[in-house]
This record gives structure tokens, sequence and C-alpha cells, in this order.
């Protein structure tokens, strides 16, 4: 459908017509690639977006006029290279108006439903952004998500859920999640699940602040006892007892890698 209504002029030309009518702007559909993360989902989701624009064009006298029918795909040779256009138009016709139980827009909303939280969640963390504090609660969110979807995978999607977040908890997510300021509201004391997770970090830290302290010298031949300044002495100390712990978190919680130089 995308593809029909894409390359060729009329339809296009009418979609756009009854998107701004309907819209109040201007909105494209978007095309799947192979290279973009989630494309099936932007596309299932534009493809919404535009259900009431897509299914009046083809409602449209002067379309249903043109009586399009399914057609070989032509290619065409252009200054930017060669496009193969696909003359779907009778299949697109059908499959716009298709509003049954089990149809083309039931599937679309289906499959958009289970899978936009997930891109949305990915997406958030696949960033420079500190995002830390927002892990645990993403996740929450997304179980209760897939709780709540009527979709078919529901429970292969619930159990694919669980077994993933089993693997990639540690407890630094639970701390993250008690003290960024944007869920201080979610009673946290209440999640046993995080306030261990907190209490566990904070003894890290505590053991941390008790070797990380301001005495000369580094035991083991640091490179800091060669006369260095003594700040360059406390790094090397907070390295050598802390870095450990965070290589484990590193395997586990991708966010670290990004946050753990700038603490050093």
């Amino acid at each position: 459908m995308t593809q029909w209504f894409s390359l060729h002029h009329f339809p296009l030309a009418t979609l756009r017509k009854y998107t701004l009518e309907k819209l109040g702007k201007h909105c494209e559909l978007i095309k799947a690639a192979a290279t973009r993360f989630g494309t099936n989902t932007l596309v299932g989701e534009r493809l919404l977006k535009l259900k009431g624009a897509l299914q009046a064009t083809c409602t449209d006298e002067d379309y249903v006029d043109k009586k399009y029918v399914d057609k070989v795909n032509s290619e065409e040779q252009t200054g930017t290279g060669r496009i193969v256009r696909s003359n779907k138009g009778g299949t697109a016709g059908k499959l716009c108006l298709d509003n049954s139980t089990h149809g083309f827009w039931a599937r679309i909303t289906g499959h958009v439903q289970a899978t936009l939280p997930m891109l949305k969640m990915l997406r958030r963390f696949d960033s420079s952004a500190p995002t830390l504090g927002k892990l645990y609660s993403s996740w929450w969110e997304l179980g209760q998500h897939f709780k709540t979807t009527s979709s078919d995978f529901q429970t292969h999607a619930l159990e694919k859920h669980d077994e993933r977040w089993a693997y990639s908890y540690a407890e630094i997510a639970g701390a993250a999640y008690v003290l960024d300021p944007e869920f201080h509201g979610h009673e946290q004391h209440k999640n046993q699940e995080v306030m261990k997770g907190s209490s566990q970090c904070r003894g890290s830290m505590s053991m941390c602040k008790r070797t990380f302290g301001p005495a000369a010298g580094a035991a083991g031949g640091a490179p800091a006892a060669s006369g260095g300044p003594p700040q360059a002495k406390k790094i090397w100390r907070f390295k050598a007892h802390f870095r450990p712990l965070f290589n484990h978190f590193e395997r586990h919680v991708a966010p670290t890698n990004q946050w753990f130089p700038k603490l050093q």
C-alpha cells in the first residue's frame, strides 16, 4: 500500500488532499527501509495515522473512476537511479477498505500496539543522554503494556520480557531509580527489589569511600606512587577498588558505559 500511493502521481495527490483536509497539516507515508531500526513499526504507525485519509482516497469518485487493478511492476530510469514501481492498485484498494475483525487494519493495530512501546524504550536508551535512572521504570511499564495488549503474541512477549529482565537487571538500576527525581512519587520504599538494589549499591559506595580516602600513596605499585599529584593517587585508588564492580554492571546494563568515564 505504501509503495502504491508513494510512487503514483494521482493516488499520491489525492491522498495529500485528504490528509490536509482531515489532519489540518501535511503528513507523508513512511517507506520501509532495511537499515532503519523498527521500520515495520514506524510504517504501521503512520498508516494508522493516515487511515482516514487513505480510506477517503480509495472511495473518492475520481479515484474509483480510474478502476485501478494489479499489473506487473514497472521500472523507470531517473536522474537519481532506477525506480521500481509497484503497480498493485487493486490490492492496495482492497487492503485499505478491509475493516474486518482479522483484516488488514486489525493486524496493523495489533502489531503497532505490541511493538511501539518496545521501540520507544530502545530508542530512549540508544542515546548519549543519562538514562540509567529510567531503566527500571521503563522495563516495568513495558511489562504492564504487554499485560494489557490484545495482541495474539501477548503470552510469548510476556515470557520474553520476564526472561530478559531476569538476565539484565542489576542492583545499580534499582539504586538509580530511587535517586531519579522523576520517580520520587512512586513509593519505591514499598518495592523490595528496588530497595535491596539501592541498599547494596550504598554499601558498595561506602566501601569505596573508606578506601578512597585522603591517605597518600597507593598499594600494589600504583603509578601515583611515583610522586604524582594527590588527585592522581585518588583516581588510581578509585579505579583499583571500584572498577571490578562496574565491570560487572557494564556487562548487564549498557548505559553504564556512557557515564562511568565521566564519573572517573
